[in-house]
């Protein structure tokens, strides 16, 4: 190779390698963690949440993403699962219903928002 061929190589890679780098980094979908007793459908207030954040533009799956886990009542495995919502790095958690006593000993410094 000669000398001219790689300083224009050379000085191509320079100037391509900041915009590489920048379409490599991952956007950062915000991620909402949600916990109720019972099961997904006929859930009235994750529709409510779920169409409160359609209004404001986000879309579910791509520029939001809600983690939901059900537990099928107060005994089962209520700790282990905000565990598994906190590994996810959620951003919030949401709780509801009668496992609020049970969500906040679980909980450091990820805010959580009550609903009764």
């Amino acid at each position: 190779m000669k000398r001219r061929e790689f300083i224009t190589l050379l000085g191509g890679a320079a100037v391509a390698w900041p915009l590489g780098a920048q379409a490599q980094q991952p956007a950062t979908v915000p991620r909402i963690g949600w916990i109720a007793i019972g099961t997904p459908q006929g859930s009235e207030f994750l529709g409510a949440l779920q169409q409160g954040l359609r209004r404001l533009g986000y879309v579910e799956g791509r520029s939001i993403i809600i983690e939901t886990r059900w537990p099928t009542d107060i005994s089962d495995r209520v700790p282990e699962l905000v565990r598994e919502l906190l590994a996810l790095n959620v951003q919030v958690i949401v709780a509801q219903g009668a496992i609020v006593p049970l969500v906040r000993p679980v909980i450091d410094s990820t805010p959580v928002v009550f609903g009764l």
